[in-house]
């Protein structure tokens, strides 16, 4: 039944279906939560989770600035390939996969950028409908538990910024984002619109400035030992494909588009080598 307010407009209290929790959101939430345990426990994820347990075997025996020598699609931040070479010594040591060591704290990142969402929609009647939409996306699955990488880490810090500034805590907001250039380079796409959202120039310098020096902070050993191989290897990388260990390719232009209509390899010589880089 409606209340009635003081001026006798009835307030209808009782809300829908996608406004509260119900056992529709908890079993999503359940299934989205049981593929990525399965993805995690038993798949060997893409062609990028060989290539990072390559990686960090590489970093652990030769050590960082030697490796990134050594091979040059060592593109990763030498913070993130540090740990994971960490990572890999767990491995052999327990001998647990490290396919599974790598992708789990991933998958439970990804859990935690839901969390997050979930806060920075507040009142939003459709709130609990974004929410699990997001955590039932088949794209936020494959990258956060199949795929092998840390792409899913970028969305996790960049959310996590925005959070902390919605509550005006820069230095928090900005630290956030730029320890998240320690993982993973593409977050720093975020930084002019959250630096726009700011009101006032100096609340906007003040971001800046300790934006920089959190994320400088992540590379400067490296860079001090070694700024040419990190500037060529890290910040002069760009894309590849997204693909099974099989070579099979999962997602982006290639998929989308030459499913439809010829391959590069078929178009006239001249147009190859574009073609094929923006596929990439």
């Amino acid at each position: 039944m409606p209340e009635l307010t003081e001026n006798s407009k009835p307030i209808h209290t009782e809300s829908r279906w996608f406004s509260r929790a119900g056992i529709w959101f908890w079993l999503l939430i359940a299934l989205g939560a049981a593929l990525r345990i399965y993805l995690v426990l038993f798949t060997q994820g893409t062609y990028d989770a060989g290539l990072w347990q390559l990686h960090s075997t590489g970093a652990s025996e030769l050590g960082l600035l030697n490796y990134y020598h050594a091979n040059h699609n060592a593109n990763h931040p030498p913070l993130i390939l540090a740990l994971e070479a960490g990572v890999y010594r767990v491995a052999v040591a327990s001998r647990i996969p490290f396919p599974i060591l790598f992708r789990a704290p991933f998958a439970i990142l990804d859990a935690g950028t839901t969390l997050l969402l979930f806060g920075l929609l507040g009142v939003n009647r459709w709130r609990f409908v974004l929410t699990a939409a997001y955590w039932i996306n088949p794209l936020a699955i494959l990258l956060s538990a199949y795929h092998g990488n840390t792409d899913s880490a970028v969305a996790f810090f960049v959310l996590l910024s925005i959070r902390f500034l919605s509550k005006e805590q820069i230095a928090a907001g900005a630290s956030a984002l730029g320890a998240g250039l320690w993982i993973k380079l593409p977050g720093v796409l975020a930084v002019p619109a959250l630096t726009l959202y700011l009101r006032g120039w100096q609340k906007r310098l003040l971001f800046l400035l300790i934006f920089g020096a959190v994320a400088l902070l992540g590379y400067l050993p490296a860079l001090i030992g070694d700024a040419a191989v990190i500037a060529t290897n890290v910040f002069g990388y760009h894309g590849r494909m997204l693909q099974t260990q099989g070579g099979v390719a999962l997602w982006g232009p290639r998929v989308l588009f030459f499913s439809i209509i010829d391959p590069p390899d078929q178009w006239a010589v001249q147009l190859q080598a574009p073609v094929f880089f923006s596929a990439e």
